[in-house]
């Protein structure tokens, strides 16, 4: 995907990410975790993870990887009605995973 380094007449990237087969991607809108506000969140396939990322503006402001032990292979990641995260594995059995707040 290119080196990482800005070219003439393009800007360079606003954050490198490191993270072997991404899928899923969704923006948080904050109803259940405020300070989850604007987040972006996709699941780690190879990595079998959640990822956060923080943002402001068009920034990335901070990484936060999760569910890492859950062994299970992220494949689609999106936000429900009601605010929580739904993730969806590609194991043979196909689960499906409702992530809330800790109480």
């Amino acid at each position: 995907m290119g080196d990482g380094k800005a070219k003439p007449g393009r800007s360079g990237p606003c954050s490198t990410l490191i993270v072997d087969r991404a899928s899923g991607l969704t923006r948080q809108d904050g109803a259940v975790w405020p300070d989850w506000s604007s987040a972006l969140v996709f699941g780690g396939l190879a990595g079998q993870m959640l990822v956060r990322l923080s943002t402001q503006g068009e920034a990335v402001t901070g990484q936060e990887r999760l569910l890492e032990g859950v062994g299970e292979r992220i494949r689609d990641v999106q936000q429900g009605p009601d605010g929580f995260l739904y993730l969806l594995s590609d194991a043979p059995d196909g689960k499906l995973l409702r992530v809330r707040p800790a109480k």
